[in-house]
């Protein structure tokens, strides 16, 4: 049993990395933000940042990309708001 969960949690950090640098990444991350609180809720404390800085990451890539197409690259917009929804993330599914 152990060792399932320990192969799902490598699947799901292999798939994310992956995810994080494509170009379509944005697109499928936020379906997986389930997944990693799921896998923080299993592992220790440095799982937990981890996993946690996984989601954050990928929350910090969407929203760049949401915030690009809506309103360009205005300043500050296009750099903070992915920073502060990422370290939210980050800190939400690191606390899980």
């Amino acid at each position: 049993m152990i060792a399932v969960v320990m192969l799902k949690k490598v699947v799901l950090g292999l798939v994310t990395a992956l995810l994080l640098v494509s170009w379509v990444g944005f697109l499928v991350l936020p379906l997986l933000a389930p997944a990693h609180v799921w896998a923080a809720r299993r592992s220790s404390r440095a799982g937990r940042a981890a996993w946690g800085a996984a989601a954050g990451l990928g929350a910090g890539m969407t929203t760049w990309a949401a915030t690009y197409v809506t309103v360009g690259e205005v300043q500050p917009a296009i750099w903070l708001l992915p920073v502060v929804l990422g370290v939210v993330a980050a800190a939400l599914v690191g606390r899980a």
